[in-house]
């Protein structure tokens, strides 16, 4: 009888341990992360350019673009701000203030409207 009673008590003890294992398996923001995983380094050309955006001075403004914006009517009341370049796409942003809000235009060399965003004023 003291046999049965020892086995069964090595048997508990060599048993136990194994069915008690913790879950190995980590979890980050509520998925499993496992050793495979892994994180992979973009190359630098892979990345997206940064926004390069500098003022312009009057003087800088190319030929073109100052007459197209003294001369066509969308663009009234430019001189009040402050003329951009974005050296990523080539164009010139103008924004100009109006009663509703910001029309920021995007333009070319030539004057020609590429992009066009209006912001709004919030009313209350």
């Amino acid at each position: 009888m003291r046999v049965i009673i020892t086995i069964a008590a090595l048997w508990l003890v060599f048993t136990l341990p194994a069915f008690s294992q913790n879950d190995s398996t980590r979890y980050i923001n509520g998925l499993p992360v496992t050793e495979d995983d892994t994180t992979g380094q973009l190359l630098q050309s892979d990345l997206e350019p940064k926004n390069k955006v500098t003022k312009v001075r009057r003087n800088e403004i190319p030929a073109e673009l100052l007459k197209a914006l003294n001369t066509d009517s969308q663009y009234q009341g430019w001189q009040d701000s402050t003329v951009y370049f974005e050296s990523n796409t080539g164009l010139y942003l103008i924004p100009i203030k109006t009663e509703d809000g910001v029309r920021v235009y995007g333009v070319d060399r030539k004057g020609n409207p590429v992009t066009f965003d209006e912001v709004s004023r919030q009313r209350q």
